[in-house]
């Protein structure tokens, strides 16, 4: 490859390749000196072939207009054969669009991380018995930075509201194996209870590590400590702003200091952190059960009802009260205050285990 890096082009061509992938960059003011200076530009590229017995494929190489207001549908002669413009390519792994959105690469990431998560957790066992610090593991060892390849190049396009909520379903299904919820609780809820940021804020996270890896040693625990901060500011912003897992807001109002809470989350107290789950008021909203009456018939049950008032849990509610009370806090309290220290959590875990599957009447 090294020949034919340094044959010397034309000022208006340029050329770079990785491995085998090859590319070429050729300006020109119009469509016909494109065209012309393009396949001027390919002549050479396919004698360096032919002197080492080797051919490329017409079909498998691609075209793009990068800057202008031309419109592809021409060809280019390439030997024998012809290349074809194209709206998209892919190169060196990422789709790349004549308009630069990438939201094509956007949409295959999407694609693929569908399977992708399914395949990991495979490794690790079957069924859904595999543990949420493993699932954490991957997500962070695998998942998250096969969904960041490359991103340096496409960061600046996944601020707009489309972008963020794409990258916020390609990370959904992680976040439910990592908190063990109910696929009805929201995204937001999700990323709050998992302490895991929003997907496009964890990929503005990588890159900014990256380029502060670059600078100067006395600028870099600055730069690191500004930029964190500012990303925590607009989650948190988010978190604040939304209308969604406002029952999850009531334990957690403060991003920052769940981030700070190492807690062990399991399918039966993620119930009540998020408020789906085997509730009659809940089942009721999706036409699972005839009515949202608790049947202790003092209200509708919903984790609020399970957790303060249900007559049916007083007994064993007695454990949550008093740790509650040990902490400093009045009963009923802010539901903040179950997740505040390790022994009120610890209490609410044991309620939860007992309550989410408490024989009705």
């Amino acid at each position: 490859m090294e020949a034919l890096l340094k044959v010397e082009f034309p000022e208006y061509v340029n050329i770079q390749a990785y491995a085998d992938d090859i590319a070429l960059s050729i300006a020109g003011p119009n469509r016909r000196t494109l065209i012309e200076r393009a396949e001027a530009a390919l002549v050479p590229v396919l004698s360096w072939a032919e002197g080492r017995g080797l051919s490329f494929s017409a079909q498998k190489s691609s075209a793009m207009l990068t800057k202008g207001g031309m419109v592809p549908g021409f060809t280019l002669a390439f030997g024998e054969e012809r290349i074809a413009t194209v709206e998209c390519v892919r190169y060196l792994g990422i789709l790349l669009d004549q308009k630069r959105l990438f939201s094509e690469h956007l949409g295959e990431l999407k694609k693929s991380s569908e399977t992708l998560f399914t395949k990991l957790r495979g490794t690790l066992g079957s069924g859904w018995g595999m543990k949420r610090e493993n699932i954490a593991t991957l997500y962070r060892g695998v998942f998250l930075p096969k969904i960041a390849y490359g991103a340096r190049f496409w960061v600046h396009t996944i601020k707009t509201n489309r972008a963020i909520k794409t990258l916020g379903s390609i990370q959904r299904r992680a976040l439910l194996g990592m908190t063990s919820a109910y696929c009805t609780t929201s995204t937001d809820a999700l990323q709050v209870l998992a302490g895991v940021p929003p997907l496009d804020l964890e990929i503005r996270w990588l890159v900014l590590k990256a380029e502060v890896a670059m600078l100067p040693n006395h600028l870099r625990q600055q730069s690191w400590t500004d930029g964190r901060e500012e990303l925590l500011d607009e989650w948190q912003t988010r978190w604040t702003a939304t209308t969604k897992g406002r029952w999850t807001f009531k334990f957690f109002p403060d991003v920052r200091n769940r981030l700070k809470l190492p807690l062990a989350l399991g399918h039966d107290v993620t119930q009540f952190l998020s408020g789906h789950g085997n509730f009659r008021a809940k089942l009721a909203g999706f036409n699972l059960q005839p009515s949202p009456l608790c049947a202790c018939e003092e209200g509708e049950e919903d984790a609020n009802h399970v957790l303060f008032d249900c007559g049916l849990h007083t007994v064993h509610r007695a454990h949550l009260e008093l740790a509650v009370h040990r902490a400093g806090h009045l009963w009923p309290c802010d539901p903040i205050a179950l997740v505040s220290t390790a022994r009120t959590y610890t209490a609410l875990v044991r309620f939860a285990k007992i309550a989410a599957y408490l024989e009705r009447p």
